[in-house]
């Protein structure tokens, strides 16, 4: 009878002990599986962060592109002496596109062939006669158009859209006054 209790006492223990290590081992499952998700989360809020800084650093890049080339070219058109015409002015620029280049050309041929003496009567980046003197200023930007909105940094009233696109690499102004702009986006005083 003893020997049977003491039976029945060895495998009411190892029981005990089995039903404990499947305890701790679905604990300790349960725990690998939090790490495994809490380093999943940690890789995805890393490329979220990534991804976002991309995004800044690309916007603030476009941006800084877009108001060089309209502040440049402003400054351009307001020395007296060593003044470079808008054709010559554009198609030295590397910040501006193969296309632009062309477009520009285009336009001016078209307004020189149809009116020798004054040809376009406008500046065809500015869309009009008159620039602010002190320059532009970023509004803002669209990522999904590459829509660069500037303004007059002192009056309010002369705002521009500049397009952008990325060449060989780089972006670069691709439309802006009149040139490669749709009529909806040209200057808005």
């Amino acid at each position: 009878m003893t020997k049977k209790l003491y039976l029945i006492l060895i495998i009411f223990i190892t029981s005990c002990n089995n039903k404990n290590e499947k305890i701790k081992t679905t604990v300790e499952i349960e725990k690998q599986i939090e790490l495994k998700l809490d380093e999943k989360q940690e890789k995805i809020n890393e490329f979220k962060n990534s991804t976002e800084e991309t995004i800044t650093t690309a916007s603030n890049s476009i941006s800084v592109t877009a108001l060089n080339f309209i502040n440049d070219y402003a400054k351009n058109c307001d020395k007296i002496n060593g003044r470079i015409g808008t054709e010559e002015w554009v198609e030295s620029n590397p910040n501006a596109s193969k296309m632009l280049k062309s477009e520009l050309k285009k336009i001016m041929e078209e307004a020189n062939k149809a009116d020798p003496e004054y040809g376009l009567g406008f500046d065809p980046i500015f869309n009009a006669q008159d620039y602010p003197d002190e320059g532009f200023k970023l509004v803002d930007f669209d990522t999904l158009s590459g829509i660069v909105n500037v303004k007059d940094k002192i009056l309010d009233g002369f705002d521009m859209k500049i397009k952008l696109v990325k060449e060989n690499g780089k972006w670069v102004v691709n439309g802006i006054g009149i040139i490669n702009m749709p009529e909806s986006k040209w200057i808005q005083e």
